[in-house]
């Protein structure tokens, strides 16, 4: 990643960026730059002076995109294959250390609560809490059933806290520290950021990750204004650090909070990088304003869509609105669909069964044994 960046530098170092070819047709640019790429460094040199220039500022231009691009996409394979995945493995495998641990307290609670709730017998008064006491340890002891509270306690998380269920894998990718530290400064100053409106919270964060890094006890008032930004199970480990006095906060996992947002938005495109083909801004493809005055209303009529936008909006909220609808009337009936834990689950779909044929069945109706004829 460091390298990458590194050249990332070294390439938007040389300036070509700074020329105005908005006047140079981009298919003579590719062409140009093609031939700066794949052509031999004497045989550029040759070239006449103002082809030579013009070769090499488009292919200094291609190298800035293509530089810009593969760092990008180095970033997004580390943190979705090398961090984001590895943590969350290394969380489950410690989610199935404990479930035997679970099951256990469960299946004892479980069966202290079903004497609870046993219906008494006709005639006899509520029991008393000393009588209910002593039916319940019948089948588990009062040390047990204690035991058992307290493991539940400790595998689940406290009430009222906002865990979103990502706590484990996310408490395990703060020790991955060392492995981004390298080249937050490099990220956040080479890379020509931009963003939409959703995404200026999260680049701000990024570009003030440096001035987190180098604060020997980094608080609160080193990331004022991105608070927004630390939400469901990142806020414990960021503002609730036991080894910590408020107001002091993690490092790691701010740093690692605003890593996950960049990534998330990356992939949405809330932020881009300016000058990328793969990672700019999906709003420069768009017609111009003039133009699009001109070639409105043929387009429009092609398309067959409104002029107005809210009404096409409109009607694409009530289809989507009634698919919901339609769907949600049709689980109760359906075995194959259940929700649990706010997730759709779809049971695995059978393909249809093929009747197997011999091969000398096969062979015996296309006609191609020796000696056989093929009959109309």
């Amino acid at each position: 990643m460091v390298a990458a960046l590194d050249r990332t530098s070294c390439v938007l170092g040389l300036g070509t960026g700074a020329v105005d070819l908005t006047a140079v047709a981009p298919v003579k640019l590719a062409e140009l730059a093609s031939y700066g790429l794949h052509a031999k460094a004497p045989k550029i040199k040759n070239l006449k002076d103002e082809r030579r220039v013009a070769t090499l500022v488009a292919t200094a231009r291609q190298l800035e995109r293509s530089s810009v691009d593969d760092a990008l996409l180095l970033f997004d394979l580390l943190m979705s294959t090398k961090l984001l995945s590895g943590a969350t493995r290394a969380s489950n495998k410690e989610k199935l250390k404990t479930f035997s641990k679970l099951k256990t307290a469960a299946s004892r609670m479980a069966a202290a609560w079903a004497i609870v709730l046993a219906e008494r017998p006709e005639g006899q008064g509520p029991a008393s809490v000393a009588e209910m006491m002593a039916a319940v340890e019948t089948v588990v002891s009062r040390e047990e059933l204690a035991a058992a509270v307290e493991s539940v306690r400790e595998l689940l998380p406290p009430p009222g806290s906002d865990d979103d269920g990502d706590a484990e894998w996310r408490a395990s990718l703060v020790d991955r520290y060392a492995t981004v530290k390298p080249f937050i400064d490099m990220l956040s100053a080479v890379i020509p950021w931009g963003a939409t409106e959703a995404g200026t919270e999260v680049l701000s964060a990024l570009r003030g990750l440096p001035k987190v890094i180098a604060a020997r006890k980094p608080g609160t008032e080193h990331i004022r204004g991105f608070e927004g930004l630390v939400t469901g199970s990142w806020r414990r480990p960021v503002f609730a650090d036991p080894k910590l006095q408020p107001p002091a906060i993690d490092r790691p996992a701010y740093v690692f909070c605003v890593l996950e947002q960049l990534h998330d938005a990356l992939r949405r495109r809330d932020v881009y990088a300016v000058g990328s083909d793969k990672r700019a801004d999906p709003r420069v493809q768009l017609i111009e304003p003039r133009l699009w005055v001109r070639e409105r209303d043929t387009v429009l009529t092609a398309l067959g869509l409104p002029a107005d936008p809210a009404e096409h909006l409109a009607d694409l909220a009530d289809l989507l609105d009634g698919a919901f609808r339609q769907v949600g009337e049709g689980l109760a009936g359906n075995d194959a669909a259940r929700i649990s834990g706010g997730k759709l689950s779809l049971a695995r779909l059978e393909g249809p069964r093929t009747p197997r044929v011999s091969p000398r069945s096969t062979t015996r109706s296309r006609g191609c044994c020796p000696g056989s004829t093929t009959r109309s």
